[in-house]
């Protein structure tokens, strides 16, 4: 089964300020000429991060494992050559030690979330301009 996800990012036309929103809801603001919010990188590791201490904890409870707390740091290398984001880099910390099973499973299931599996094969991203669009509000 697949589904289709979208967000909307949208400017007034007058300011540097964008709004990200989900159907959801939930909003960012990113104003990149002024430094406000987070970067798109920053968001793309963002991303990757949440989805690994989801798929993580998601994990550990349905085992009900408790391994306390739980930090994932994520980071990689911006190339500007090829103007991509390259070498990501992913920790995972524990506060409780770890057996090697244990350690074992949780990497295999921090390899599968969503979006490890979508930035290993580089999707396709389709562009396309138009004008014509009235904007709300």
């Amino acid at each position: 089964m697949s589904f289709r996800t979208s967000v909307v990012f949208e400017n007034d036309g007058i300011s540097t300020v964008h709004t990200g929103s989900t159907a959801r809801g939930e909003t960012i603001v990113q104003d990149r000429a002024n430094g406000v919010g987070m970067s798109s990188g920053e968001l793309l590791l963002l991303a990757l991060g949440s989805c690994t201490a989801g798929y993580l904890k998601e994990y550990l409870n349905s085992k009900e494992i408790d391994i306390g707390a739980l930090r994932v740091e994520v980071s990689c290398d911006f190339d500007e050559a090829a103007r991509r984001y390259v070498d990501f880099d992913v920790l995972v910390l524990c506060e409780k030690e770890l057996t090697d099973r244990l350690r074992s499973a949780m990497y295999n299931t921090a390899k599968a979330c969503r979006i490890h599996n979508t930035l290993k094969g580089g999707p396709e991203i389709s562009l396309e301009i138009k004008d014509g669009w009235v904007a709300q509000g």
